[in-house]
């Protein structure tokens, strides 16, 4: 297999620091991975989407900037749908990352790179364009192009929840799992793409929706037992204005601007309620997660992004798999 190269001195058990900028295609000897940041709203603003560790995929990316014929020019557009760049799987070696910004072009059935830094642009060609979205994104091109137009459409306004004071520490799990909660391992069969306010009740209400997601249970970790499909919740997401204005009293729809708003836009467009600890869990993929119970048969994810881990080691001796919180990156055994 051809691999992305660097010439490197080893000696040792030193660790040597690479100065300048990490050049896909200047690497040899050590492995890389590639990272995916995605926009935010309409901000720029971006979050951690994706990261490619599989050798032959980050090659294929690294083939396709090589071949590049980049133009020398500024652009001056909205911005980048996502960023990615390359990084050494060795953390012994540094080096500064070269990003590359990245656009879905609504227009034509293809993408645009950019590196701003220097100052160069390019327009992909299909196939070209193709390879890059289903390495990075996980999707053919003409999905994430409906994905992206759809969006565009339905986006009515954005609702970025405001900074929580918490009252202990999120990013530790142990003060997530409450007497009533579970720690489990599961499997994401579908999510929607539709949020709802749930139904108030005795131990639970919020002012803010939630997302459900179709999930088969595996196992439970730690906690009340739970097991096979299942609905379970994330808060935030996408909810026509129509059921918006049912949570809010008159004077708040007048402070919103929503009164004024034409049936058909009430009831076809959104309003998207996001947070600063969101995270979107992929189909077909398993993640622990610490869930509770909200009433009734209502379960939902402890604060979001904090509450959900990828698999990351499993030793054989002791048996302990080792959990890394998809925010933090911080290592857990349950």
């Amino acid at each position: 297999m051809k691999k992305i190269t660097y010439l490197l001195a080893f000696i040792g058990i030193f660790s040597i620091f690479i100065t300048g900028c990490l050049n896909p295609n200047s690497l040899e000897n050590e492995e890389q991975m590639i990272n995916v940041l995605k926009r935010i709203g309409d901000e720029n603003k971006y979050e951690d989407f994706n990261k490619i560790t599989n050798d032959k995929q980050v090659q294929k990316v690294a083939d396709i900037i090589e071949n590049i014929d980049w133009e020398n020019v500024k652009v001056d557009i909205r911005p980048p749908d996502y960023k990615f760049f390359f990084q050494f799987k060795n953390s012994n070696f540094e080096a500064k990352a070269i990003t590359y910004d990245f656009w879905v072009n609504n227009d034509k059935d293809s993408v645009e790179l950019a590196i701003s830094d220097e100052s160069k642009f390019a327009h992909l060609n299909k196939s070209d364009s193709s390879k890059l979205v289903e390495i990075l994104i996980g999707l053919n091109l003409s999905d994430l192009k409906t994905q992206f137009d759809e969006t565009s459409k339905k986006i009515y306004s954005t609702n970025q929840g405001a900074e929580i004071s918490w009252a202990n520490d999120p990013t530790q799990p142990d003060n997530l799992i409450g007497e009533d909660n579970s720690v489990v391992r599961l499997r994401v069969i579908s999510s929607s793409d539709e949020a709802k306010f749930l139904p108030e009740n005795e131990k639970f209400y919020v002012d803010h929706p939630y997302t459900p997601i179709e999930v088969e249970v595996i196992e439970t970790l730690s906690g009340n037992p739970l097991s096979g499909k299942m609905t379970i919740y994330v808060e935030g997401g996408n909810v026509k204005i129509s059921e918006v204005i049912k949570q809010l009293n008159e004077g708040d729809v007048v402070k919103r601007n929503l009164s004024t708003l034409s049936d058909e836009v009430k009831n076809t467009m959104y309003i998207s309620y996001k947070t600063d600890y969101d995270y979107k869990m992929k189909t077909g993929k398993e993640y622990a997660v610490i869930i509770a119970k909200l009433g009734n048969d209502e379960y939902a994810v402890m604060a979001n992004g904090y509450g959900i881990f990828e698999k990351d080691a499993y030793n054989k001796q002791t048996k302990d798999v080792t959990f890394k919180n998809v925010i933090t990156n911080k290592k857990f055994i349950f």
